[in-house]
């Protein structure tokens, strides 16, 4: 019976010849396609451009925080896997398309600006104009309509405080 079952576990995994970095490609390639840049050899520009797309992927299992911001194992999982694909030469659309493929676009922590999406970038436009208008509708709407009324000399109340004030 355990055969079986190591036989099953075996029968879905990568060929033993095979290099890890070698079906990584395979996948790679298709769900993104070739690399469309140069592979990226130098430590300190990879690590840059790392910690640049992990501030726009958000991490899958923290509330609010980007994949850079994150210590969660999930967050350095997929930086290590941005940084294979940086070092690969794709490029960030390509990496980005990638975990949008992966996650869905829930995943970017900016949506694109297109389809229904300009709803989101447009709505806090909408509302800030639609409070300015709403506020100077009201002002002039409330602005006074009588003007205010001078006391007269005969006022008792006007002659009361008068004689208050002169004792």
């Amino acid at each position: 019976m355990m055969h079986l079952l190591i036989g099953l576990a075996l029968a879905g995994a990568p060929a033993l010849d095979a290099t890890p970095a070698e079906t990584e490609a395979e996948d790679y390639s298709a769900t993104i396609g070739q690399p469309l840049g140069d592979p990226v050899t130098d430590q300190e520009l990879l690590d840059d451009m790392t910690w640049e797309l992990g501030k726009q992927l958000r991490c899958p299992v923290c509330q609010g925080l980007s994949v850079s911001d994150s210590t969660s194992d999930a967050a350095v999982a997929m930086k290590n896997r941005v940084q294979e694909l940086l070092a690969a030469g794709y490029s960030r659309e390509q990496v980005l398309d990638y975990f949008a493929d992966r996650y869905g676009e829930f995943i970017l922590l900016a949506p694109p600006r297109e389809g229904m999406h300009w709803l989101l970038w447009g709505a806090p436009v909408l509302a800030t104009l639609a409070g300015l208008f709403w506020l100077l509708s009201n002002r002039r709407q409330a602005a006074p309509t009588t003007a205010a009324v001078a006391p007269t000399e005969d006022d008792p109340y006007r002659a009361r405080i008068l004689a208050e004030l002169e004792d």
